[in-house]
Formats: C-alpha cells, structure tokens, sequence
C-alpha cells in the first residue's frame, strides 16, 4: 500500500522537493514538512505559516496559507500489532 507521507519523508527527507512544489511550506525545517497539518498553533507562528483557509479579508499579512488534507493521510498500520494478530509474535 502507498503512503505518500511516508514515501515524502523517506525519499526527501530535508523536504527540498517538497517546497519546490509547494513554496508556501519554505520556512518550515524538513522535519515538519512532510506533514504540516500537524502544526501547533506556536509552530504556524513561529514559521509564519497557517494551516487551514483564510478568512475573507485575512488573507495576506506576511503569513503562508497552506489547506488542510482533503483527504485525511493514512493512519500507517504497527508492523508488530499485525504479527500479533496475526500469531506470529508471542
């Protein structure tokens, strides 16, 4: 099964192919570009970076909108829960 959070994280780890793509995401360090939604409220701050859609008349002010998921990302499976019930690991 694909998983694209998990395919972004492992093949551009620094998340540089990702904010080509998606240049609102610039400020953000590779280890929270991959899933920005994730974000504190602290953290869209601190990155200059909302998560979510501008209110009308709010939408510029130095600040990056990026969407929220359209989809919600796969919630990936625990390997070791899979083995377990499955009667590999005892």
């Amino acid at each position: 099964r694909f998983n694209v959070v998990k395919q972004s994280a492992e093949y551009d780890a620094e998340g540089d192919y990702c904010r080509l793509w998606l240049p609102e995401l610039r400020s953000l360090p590779g280890s929270k570009v991959h899933q920005p939604w994730q974000l504190s409220a602290d953290e869209q701050a601190q990155y200059q970076v909302r998560i979510g859609a501008p209110s009308p008349g709010n939408e510029s002010g130095g600040t990056e909108w990026y969407p929220l998921p359209m989809v919600p990302p796969p919630v990936m499976p625990d390997p070791a829960a899979q083995r377990k019930s499955k009667g590999k690991d005892k």
